[in-house]
């Protein structure tokens, strides 16, 4: 697992608890494949996630750079690659429609790299077969992750959410009510929207 990104160096611990765990990831895709991969073995269609810190070797620096992100997985049997994604990023626009940032989606040999005025964000990718095998994994199955920490300076800079519930029971107000009287009659008439 540590293999997993290409090219990234990760960063080892002078005094670890455990020696297998000697390592700072630098991916928390990792532990969502592992987490998919235990999933997958009992369910046919499974969406996950993890929020958590990575850390980055910084060349001029002491300390590492710490990020936290948001990675997640979805599979499922019935729908394609293509059907996949297509709900993937659905839900991704939701997430970003609610925080009012319209990001760009850019393709790039497996991966769609996700960017706000060339600003990287994120990503989303199919995970590559030989990676299946390491993770024991049988079907296709994308994968996302993305810099909260990024996402979080964006929302600062524009207007705050506030959160108000929906009342469990909504008030019925009724602004003009009248009667008239048509021969022996009564007959009443409202309207909620006069």
């Amino acid at each position: 697992e540590a293999d997993f990104l290409s090219g990234a160096s990760h960063l080892e611990l002078a005094n670890p608890i455990n020696k297998k765990e000697n390592l700072l990831r630098h991916s928390l895709l990792p532990l969502v494949l592992r987490k998919a991969s235990k999933n997958l073995r009992f369910y046919d269609e499974i969406k996950i996630f993890e929020i958590g810190t990575i850390f980055k070797k910084v060349q001029a620096e002491k300390l590492p750079k710490e990020e936290t992100l948001i990675a997640g997985a979805i599979a499922d049997k019935s729908k394609t690659v293509s059907e996949l994604y297509r709900q993937i990023k659905g839900d991704l626009e939701v997430l970003f429609k609610h925080l009012d940032i319209k990001v760009d989606f850019e393709k790039t040999d497996n991966f769609v790299d996700i960017s706000l005025d060339n600003e990287w964000l994120g990503e989303v990718r199919i995970l590559d077969e030989s990676n299946k095998d390491k993770f024991k994994i049988r079907q296709d199955i994308l994968l996302f992750s993305l810099d909260i920490g990024a996402l979080f300076k964006l929302v600062e800079n524009g207007e705050q959410k506030i959160y108000i519930p929906i009342p469990i029971y909504p008030s019925v107000i009724r602004d003009r009510s009248e009667e008239r009287r048509v021969g022996k009659e009564c007959r009443s008439r409202w309207s909620p929207y006069h």
